[in-house]
């Protein structure tokens, strides 16, 4: 199986990250603003999984996850708040991505969540907690392979071996 792998070394290329989940989600953008939000279209995102396929690639979707996400988009100007207030709104989008992709055949996903390496505040805890009960809970959907790209989970590993899906990717250094 071949996968698409995307390092994540400092926060430009975070935000590069963000960009270009934001395109693959179909998201309107990562300046986030009420009343304008996520709106799916995961058409570019099956081309490419059928272009794979006519290849003789059965392809694992590496995805962004949605804690990360809002973590590393911004609040649009004059928006109050938290980009974290989005998170059932983004939820439903990666709920509704997610089941497509099963639908259409997909067997697995890999789900990134670089920000689950950093320090967390509680907030940002229950975001997490919230967002892998509401994914992990899903009756339709591929397997998900969580990551954190780079970076040891120290304190965040209970967290992230609680998040209830099927496998979680950890990378081991010396050091």
């Amino acid at each position: 199986m071949h996968a698409l792998t995307i390092m994540l070394e400092d926060s430009a290329a975070l935000q590069e990250h963000v960009r270009d989940a934001s395109v693959m989600l179909g998201l309107v953008s990562t300046r986030l603003e009420p009343g304008k939000m996520a709106r799916l279209d995961a058409d570019k995102l099956l081309r490419q999984v059928d272009t794979a396929r006519a290849r003789g690639i059965e392809a694992r979707l590496v995805i962004l996850g949605p804690v990360s996400f809002l973590k590393l988009a911004r609040l649009a100007p004059d928006a109050a708040g938290s980009t974290l207030d989005f998170l059932d709104t983004v939820l439903n989008s990666y709920a509704a991505l997610l089941t497509l992709l099963r639908e259409e055949g997909v067997h697995q996903v890999q789900l990134d969540e670089p920000c689950l390496a950093l320090a967390l505040s509680d907030a940002d805890r229950h975001a997490y907690e919230a967002a892998f009960e509401r994914l992990s809970t899903l009756t339709s959907r591929p397997r998900v392979v969580l990551a954190t790209a780079h970076g040891a989970l120290r304190e965040n590993l209970p967290l992230a071996v609680r998040a209830g899906f099927e496998a979680l990717h950890i990378e081991l250094a010396r050091g």
